[in-house]
């Protein structure tokens, strides 16, 4: 058993354990999980409580009667306590991440890092060179920044879970003009793209047959955690579904391009010192124009990204990419000039 010097690290331990209001664990259930930690933290259930007594008079932990047992739980959904103390640097890289998420992610996601960014936003007060880091740090998008649909917040909790513990859940499905289904899903991973969250998974009935869907969060409501585990298919890979799903394919061609493409000097400077790959070369050519070469793949964000520049980018290679722009630029044509 520990000596009373070591009760500082049981302490720690038992506030890792105690889960966020609305779950709960009773002391007897604590105790437990602080012998599966570490056998050497045998104590008595009295001891454990009036430890947790002393704990609740510190931190925001709370407890309820369950019959003749407490149970206990954070009152604060995003309570948070650094140890060791977040460092300056830490906290800085948090807040820039946080401003970078903001406009990727659904708010149920990030209200997930609350606390981190909270505990940052302190440390960062505090700090007479740091403080002031919305001055010194911007993080510019390209493109159209939408807001992306809100998720449920005990929706994405417990898909997590699920996707943690390897749990089956069962949720309602709902889409529009159809009518809302209760579905028990085997939950796989989950995608983020433009700020929507895909779940991906299996359904439990005969008629998916096992089959790897994409479903919604953001049309999913009333999860329910089953005690079930997961049934995964046989091989499965989410890095290989992702490429092989067609929802997701950016492959309009085949494997690697050539690319040759000129540059005005202003569109130039917004690549900076970006590399598009790793035999990226650039050149200037005489009239003035940059030269840009690199192996890219042959995608559509690449065509996105390209065309993104309007006239100030001329694709010269290969010849079926530059033929493919030049129809685009008489569509265009076209379609302004009547």
């Amino acid at each position: 058993m520990r000596k009373a010097g070591d009760t500082i690290m049981r302490s720690l331990t038992m506030l890792q354990v105690i889960p966020v209001q609305p779950r709960s664990k009773t002391t007897r259930e604590i105790g437990e999980e602080l012998l599966a930690v570490d056998p050497d933290y045998e104590v008595d259930i009295r001891s454990i409580q009036r430890s947790l007594e002393k704990l609740s008079a510190i931190f925001p932990i709370g407890s309820e009667r369950d019959g003749r047992a407490n149970r206990w739980f954070w009152t604060q959904k995003d309570a948070i306590t650094q140890i060791p103390a977040m460092s300056r640097e830490t906290a800085f890289a948090l807040k820039l991440a946080g401003e970078y998420l903001k406009p990727i992610m659904p708010p149920s996601t990030l209200r997930l890092m609350a606390g981190h960014l909270r505990a940052a936003d302190e440390m960062l007060k505090g700090e007479s060179k740091l403080g002031a880091w919305a001055r010194k740090a911007r993080i510019v998008e390209r493109g159209i920044a939408m807001t992306p649909p809100s998720v449920r917040q005990d929706v994405i909790e417990e898909v997590y879970r699920a996707l943690l513990d390897d749990q089956r859940i069962e949720v309602t499905c709902s889409a529009p003009g159809e009518r809302a289904v209760r579905r028990v899903l085997n939950p796989l991973g989950v995608i983020f793209r433009g700020g929507i969250i895909h779940l991906v998974a299996t359904e439990e009935d005969e008629e998916s047959e096992g089959e790897v869907q994409h479903f919604l969060l953001h049309r999913l409501s009333n999860p329910t955690l089953l005690a079930e585990a997961v049934q995964r298919p046989r091989g499965f890979s989410l890095s290989r579904h992702i490429d092989e799903a067609e929802e997701f394919s950016s492959e309009p061609g085949v494997g690697k391009l050539k690319l040759r493409a000129a540059f005005q000097p202003e569109a130039f400077g917004q690549l900076g010192d970006a590399r598009l790959a790793s035999d990226h070369r650039t050149a200037m050519r005489r009239d003035g124009r940059i030269l840009v070469e690199a192996t890219v793949a042959d995608s559509a964000e690449l065509r996105t990204w390209l065309m993104g520049f309007g006239a100030m980018v001329e694709v010269l290679a290969p010849k079926r990419l530059r033929t493919e722009f030049a129809k685009h630029a008489e569509a265009l044509h076209a379609a302004y000039v009547k």
